[in-house]
């Protein structure tokens, strides 16, 4: 799968978890629902973000529109996440 990745973020997007790496380029986690395990670490590493400052945002489509909408938990059935470092609060909340 090709996805182009900011070295500032992290995407989670249809099973992969892209998590940026300043040598290797970024590593690559894929998980299933089903697989415990993987889950496991992928909720880790979101909630470790989050604590740490991060803000994460689900994609939304609607027909042909895209928007993104800021979210709190992780929810393995969403297709696309962006997980951002904050340096500054967010105008309006997201």
């Amino acid at each position: 799968m090709s996805l182009m990745v900011n070295p500032r973020q992290i995407v989670l997007h249809k099973g992969v978890l892209f998590v940026p790496d300043y040598l290797l380029g970024h590593e690559e986690i894929e998980w299933t629902e089903e697989d415990e395990p993987s889950l496991q670490r992928v909720k880790k590493i979101f909630q470790d973000k989050l604590k740490q400052g991060w803000a994460a945002f689900k994609e939304v489509v609607r027909g042909e529109e895209r928007k993104w909408e800021r979210i709190e938990e992780f929810d393995p059935k969403v297709g696309r996440v962006l997980l951002l470092p904050l340096t500054k609060t967010l105008a309006g909340g997201g």
